[in-house]
């Protein structure tokens, strides 16, 4: 198994231990409840250890349910295919296209736009990355934690909105209670970002 396919079974681990809540804060673009549990049982063919990437675009196509489901099962069909970090550029382009297509009426404020950030941020940073020596992992880790102080930050965090939506609060409110959670986010980025062996331990 290649350390991006690792990578996914990991990440797919943590998903599962929190699809619960996933569907439960799930107001956007439909408050369906069911975000979790689509992408849980979506995305399932990644936790086989005998995974190999040729198998994986059709199982992912077979166990797609759901908007979410779809999205996340098109995006990854094509993105796991990249072989080494050389082609993930290309891969992120390749499903970014496919996830749009997944779904008859993509929503901007969805998952959806994460597969554009990658689009736009890895062929910028992923060359300077690799000049520094940074491992692809830590520095998706690195990627993904940044881009989750953008979604949080006040004034026009798309998290602030949903989460007002979600809570029914004003979010001016939620503008003033995110602050000490937004230290917390930083700190952590810094712990992150110098600290490579929390991200890359699991790696073994």
């Amino acid at each position: 198994m290649s350390i991006i396919s690792r990578a996914a079974a990991d990440g797919y681990a943590c998903l599962s231990s929190w699809a619960d809540l996933l569907d439960r804060i799930n107001v956007f673009p439909v408050p369906d409840s069911d975000t979790g549990t689509n992408l849980r049982i979506s995305l399932a063919p990644l936790q086989q250890p005998d995974l190999t990437q040729e198998d994986l675009p059709s199982l992912l196509a077979r166990s797609a349910t759901g908007n979410s489901g779809n999205i996340a099962a098109a995006f990854l069909q094509d993105f796991l295919q990249a072989k080494n970090s050389n082609q993930l550029t290309e891969a992120a382009i390749s499903g970014r296209d496919r996830a749009h297509q997944a779904v008859l009426d993509p929503k901007r404020g969805t998952m959806l736009d994460v597969f554009s950030a990658l689009v736009i941020v890895v062929p910028l940073i992923l060359p300077l990355a690799a000049g520094y020596g940074v491992h692809p992992i830590h520095l998706g880790i690195i990627f993904l934690a940044n881009m989750q102080i953008g979604y949080c930050t006040p004034p026009v965090g798309m998290n602030l909105f949903i989460a007002s939506y979600r809570f029914d609060k004003p979010v001016i409110q939620l503008y003033r209670a995110t602050l000490p959670f937004l230290a917390v986010l930083l700190l952590t980025v810094l712990i992150i970002t110098y600290v490579p062996w929390l991200s890359m331990v699991l790696l073994g």
